[in-house]
């Protein structure tokens, strides 16, 4: 093939997945999973038109990334907070600890622990059950919620094809209720069970 249409299809698919090398909801979701940061040497030799940043950059864009959402649910969780417990000992004038129940680390500090653990992990491994196991922290709740988001669209463009089967020419008085029931009774359908 002639190097000018591979450069210019090159290009096209640059121009097509761009966001991949500009999405932080993607990237963090990556570094978060056991994976890492080992996906980025794969990258960079597979994709020489994606181009991603150097390591650094891209762990200090995920760190501000974290820390926006960091800081939208660290008031949350501080508020399901027991602010004290109750004492043992029985010459304490109220029966409640000063001290708080819990002590979270700092959220940079258990993700740099994140990072070092990743070389060890296989890329295999659950994501989301690796992050369950953890100490329940900050950074636990948010990478579960960054981890839950879908990285496809394709479950919801198959129920919009579905969607476009059931409401066809012969059915153009069709209500909006009616085709909602059609599409949950067809994606909400539970085999029955025989034993």
């Amino acid at each position: 093939m002639p190097k000018a249409y591979l450069d210019s299809c090159l290009v096209a698919l640059e121009n097509r997945f761009a966001f991949i090398t500009s999405d932080m909801h993607l990237i963090t979701a990556t570094v978060l999973s056991p994976h890492g940061l080992k996906w980025l040497k794969v990258a960079r030799a597979t994709n020489a038109k994606l181009r991603f940043d150097s390591e650094e950059v891209l762990l200090e864009k995920v760190k501000v990334y974290l820390g926006t959402l960091v800081s939208e649910v660290q008031p949350l969780l501080d508020k399901t907070k027991p602010s004290a417990k109750l004492s043992s000992d029985p010459s304490n004038l109220y029966g409640y600890d000063d001290e708080e129940e819990f002590s979270d680390p700092d959220w940079m500090v258990e993700f740099d622990q994140h990072l070092l653990r990743t070389s060890s992990l296989q890329p295999t491994l659950d994501a989301s059950a690796y992050w369950k196991t953890l100490p329940h922290s900050v950074l636990q709740v948010v990478a579960l919620m960054v981890l839950a988001v879908p990285a496809s669209s394709a479950p919801v463009e198959r129920i919009f094809s579905h969607s476009g089967l059931i409401c066809s020419s012969k059915r153009t008085s069709m209500k909006d209720d009616l085709l909602s029931a059609f599409v949950k009774a067809k994606y909400n359908y539970l085999p029955s069970i025989t034993f």
